[in-house]
């Protein structure tokens, strides 16, 4: 997909907070838009600032990211196509559900703790429309609305993917979705250190019957995922054994820069081996 903008949509609980800082790093900062905030009336208000402007400054952007619907790019004047990232809808759920306990700035730490929410307790409570069928709800253009989602809202779910999403990355599979994104928007080598990563604590093995109830809740969600796992593997299968090839070398650069990162003071040999990978 030709495209002189590029949209993330981030998918809330799937590593789109790691992929953010990626994208920081390789534009400038009046070439970004951020819709500012996670739910609720802020994303609807900055969402609608950039419906309002001018398109000469549009057209200045080549990059807008957050939390959000698929559907801006209708407001925009220049070619574009969306990146996202999904993830197994059960671990979603579950690190949804650990993410807010964690949190206290979140807007739901307060009723999960207080009143002492089990996971299973959480994934049944519908306090958040995230908690069922999320990801289609969003790709099928639909922000925070508690309605039923239907299997006509994956079809359109799935509709918009193939026809305006140039990488439908997923978090288990995040370095080959990282270079696929590189590839569709031209940037330098993403290398990373996750963020947000959950404790070991948070990492339990899942109840039976908990896992089951998530995966009903979730059917056409779990639908969503399988395509995007088969779209993902035939974009890999594409690549060839070059896209192998750059898979290892990306990997084994990104021990390093983790490693770097990791020491206050890296060893000299280490920071000479990362800078000659440049």
């Amino acid at each position: 997909m030709d495209a002189d903008l590029h949209i993330f949509l981030h998918v809330p609980k799937a590593a789109g907070t790691t992929l953010q800082r990626i994208i920081e790093r390789n534009y400038r900062p009046e070439e970004t838009y951020s819709i500012d905030g996670s739910h609720g009336d802020r994303v609807d208000a900055s969402l609608e600032r950039l419906r309002a402007l001018p398109d000469a400054e549009k057209r200045r952007l080549r990059m807008i990211k957050g939390h959000m619907a698929f559907g801006i790019h209708a407001a925009m004047p220049q070619p574009s196509s969306y990146i996202t990232v999904l993830r197994d809808p059960v671990a979603r759920v579950v690190s949804h559900y650990h993410y807010v306990r964690r949190h206290p700035e979140h807007y739901l730490h307060e009723v999960v703790v207080g009143k002492g929410m089990s996971l299973g307790d959480y994934a049944t409570s519908g306090l958040s429309v995230e908690l069922e069928n999320g990801q289609v709800q969003l790709l099928a253009g639909l922000w925070n609305l508690r309605i039923e989602i239907t299997r006509d809202h994956l079809a359109t779910a799935l509709a918009n993917l193939d026809a305006h999403v140039s990488v439908a990355g997923l978090a288990e599979r995040f370095d080959e979705s990282l270079l696929l994104m590189r590839q569709a928007c031209g940037w330098r080598l993403p290398l990373y250190a996750s963020e947000n990563v959950a404790p070991a604590s948070a990492r339990k093995p899942i109840d039976p019957d908990v896992r089951a109830e998530i995966e009903r809740r979730n059917s056409l969600d779990r639908e969503l995922y399988a395509h995007a796992q088969e779209r993902l593997a035939e974009q890999i299968r594409d690549g060839g054994a070059a896209f192998g090839r750059e898979a290892e070398r990306f990997q084994r650069l990104n021990r390093l820069y983790s490693a770097t990162r990791r020491a206050a003071r890296p060893p000299v040999r280490l920071a000479r081996r990362l800078r000659s990978a440049f």
